[in-house]
């Protein structure tokens, strides 16, 4: 993000069972140095319940006159451009965030985590555009949205099916498939910057040949 673009219209929100990375807390301090006017992080303690947890930071972020939140998950490490790549979140999106690595099925494939619906339910997305992609489900490790579309769905917007044969059971996806619902669109960012999934994998930065997919 250019240094002089004002971001006093942002909130950074870490969702966190207690425990933090101290790699997801030094790199939001650098995103913080290098924005004008960005707010303190938020920092929302929780429980098992991750859904309830976000829906907290929902509430909070709502009693602010901040635009954008901006939610990273407390084992998530996001590159330093995110804020210049997520915000403004472009018209007619509900929902856009920074794909991270989600498993290992093999030991050269990272697969990451921005989903398509397919027949058979949602499946990792292979390859991606250079830029904005438009995709039908994204994990919320890194993710912007609109004042607009929190208050459209609700201070309490993440939910976990209580439906036995649904087969979406995700608070993140749920929340897409909300999004997706109001007519808005779904993005994930992909320009060979992802975020790092400390826990995971560390390997953010490692693209081997015939990785998870490439930028078209």
């Amino acid at each position: 993000m250019p240094p002089n673009r004002d971001s006093s219209h942002i909130q950074i929100a870490v969702p966190t069972r207690g425990q933090i990375q101290w790699q997801t807390v030094h790199r939001l301090n650098e995103i913080r140095d290098g924005a004008k006017g960005l707010p303190p992080v938020m920092f929302q303690p929780g429980n098992l319940s991750v859904a309830l947890t976000r829906n907290k930071i929902v509430r909070r972020f709502l009693d602010t006159d901040r635009e954008i939140l901006i939610m990273v998950d407390s084992d998530i490490v996001p590159p330093l451009h995110t804020l210049g790549v997520l915000t403004p979140v472009p018209d007619g999106y509900g929902i856009v965030g920074i794909p991270h690595p989600h498993q290992f099925p093999g030991t050269s494939h990272l697969v990451l985590s921005a989903y398509r619906l397919t027949s058979q339910g949602l499946a990792n997305m292979q390859e991606f555009s250079h830029g904005l992609n438009d995709v039908d489900a994204i994990a919320t490790g890194c993710v912007a949205i609109p004042r607009s579309v929190l208050e459209m769905l609700g201070p309490d917007p993440f939910r976990i099916a209580h439906n036995p044969t649904d087969t979406i059971t995700s608070d993140d996806f749920l929340f897409c498939a909300d999004v997706r619902a109001a007519g808005l669109k779904v993005g994930s960012w992909f320009d060979g910057q992802i975020c790092d999934h400390i826990q995971l994998s560390n390997l953010a930065g490692v693209f081997a040949a015939g990785g998870f997919g490439h930028a078209m």
